[in-house]
């Protein structure tokens, strides 16, 4: 009888210390340091992704020796007065309602975007009406990941069934559902994917045509599938992210960078979780965020070169609290960024506790590293989806109620 009284008194002993271990991580207050603002072969099947080997983290300026540039300031969470005139900087206008999801702006300058309450896609024409890009509906999409020249669209139903969408030919293609993080390339002729098979011996990062034919092999995933973030360059060199190698740190990692071919490109040493990338429009910057002690484990803007030969160099914080999927590049040197008010600890450990706060837009010039109040919407509404107009006059993204709206800035 005493052995079995000792025996529950160590299962709950080990039970609360366990769940003490887990609150402290996600809810304890860590030590935190203030965040900078500037600063200077084959695959084998069955495989899994290879650790970091000899590629290492380019150092270049704001980077030495993979320590953190270091500048005085703590981003805070903007403030403004709230709205602005009609027809001023900062003001806003709707552009379309309904419930919108993923408006883009292709490489030729037009805006596109869907509507799930009639399932079409729509572009925005210069009269500033909506012009229906096809006939048939698509009802209940889930996802939509367009083609940058913005003539075709990856389609994900609530089921997990894909489709390629050809607005040139309003043709259909189906792809298979195991095809995970379907990213188009710069000219929407090719896609990469993550093919997450049944058997994790066949499960493979691949690249393939737009309609789904010539797949190709590019790296075996293994088991380690959900460590690879798929995000295609615009030279498409580089085609994926993977975070299998040795940690560095308790929050600082080596992420692999994936090429078409095997190639040994150097490292990109990253400070944090959650790591989420975005490439500017030439591909010479790569802007991405993550958080980690240092930002109180919020997300943290972060840009270095972008190149695939010096990826990483460069190295220097943006001083801003957002996701980088919540900004958009203007040309190489100009950012627009919607970061939330009041962003709470640890939100970038679980991104669903920012998901009602308000968002002020914020401007950031990538040359001086300096970042200026736009506006924010008139009603206190977290943006998504946004896109800059060719001119550089309109911010358009998607508001709280769903409708598609622009923001002017200039």
């Amino acid at each position: 009888m005493f052995k079995k009284i000792a025996s529950i008194v160590l299962f709950i002993g080990v039970t609360i210390g366990l769940g003490y271990l887990l609150y402290r991580f996600f809810f304890g207050t860590p030590t935190v340091t203030t965040p900078p603002t500037t600063g200077g072969g084959a695959p084998t099947t069955g495989g899994g992704l290879p650790t970091a080997g000899s590629g290492r983290p380019t150092t270049g300026t704001g980077d030495v020796g993979g320590g953190l540039p270091t500048s005085p300031g703590t981003p805070t969470s903007p403030t403004a007065p709230t709205g602005a005139a009609p027809g001023t900087i900062g003001s806003t206008g709707t552009v379309a309602t309904g419930d919108i999801k993923s408006p883009a702006i292709s490489t030729n300058g037009s805006l596109s975007y869907y509507n799930s309450l009639d399932g079409r896609f729509y572009r925005l024409l210069p009269s500033g009406e909506s012009q229906a890009l096809n006939t048939q509906r698509f009802s209940d999409a889930s996802e939509i990941v367009w083609s940058p020249a913005g003539n075709k669209v990856a389609i994900t139903f609530p089921n997990d069934s894909k489709i390629i969408y050809d607005f040139t030919t309003q043709k259909q293609v189906t792809l298979p559902s195991h095809w995970q993080d379907i990213t188009f390339s710069n000219d929407g002729s090719t896609i990469v994917a993550k093919s997450m098979a049944l058997d994790p011996a066949n499960r493979w990062l691949i690249s393939a045509a737009s309609d789904g034919s010539s797949a190709k092999l590019i790296e075996p995933l293994g088991q380690n599938g959900d460590k690879v973030t798929v995000s295609v360059s615009p030279d498409t060199s580089v085609v994926a992210f993977s975070d299998t190698s040795d940690p560095v740190g308790f929050d600082t990692r080596d992420l692999l960078v994936i090429g078409q071919n095997h190639e040994n490109f150097p490292a990109l040493r990253v400070e944090g979780f959650d790591f989420t990338p975005s490439w500017s429009p030439s591909g010479s910057r790569l802007l991405y965020s993550a958080a980690s002690q240092l930002s109180d484990y919020k997300p943290l803007l972060w840009i270095v070169d972008g190149s695939s030969e010096t990826v990483g160099g460069g190295r220097r914080s943006l001083g801003l609290n957002t996701w980088a999927d919540k900004c958009v590049f203007q040309g190489d040197s100009t950012l627009y960024c919607a970061v939330p008010r009041n962003l709470p600890q640890a939100a970038g450990l679980e991104r669903s506790i920012a998901d009602t706060l308000s968002d002020v837009v914020m401007k950031v010039d990538l040359v001086s590293g300096t970042s200026t109040f736009v506006g924010e919407p008139d009603t206190p509404s977290p943006l998504t989806s946004l896109a800059v107009s060719p001119d550089g006059t309109r911010l358009y993204y998607v508001g709280q109620d769903g409708s598609l709206k622009e923001m002017l800035l200039r």
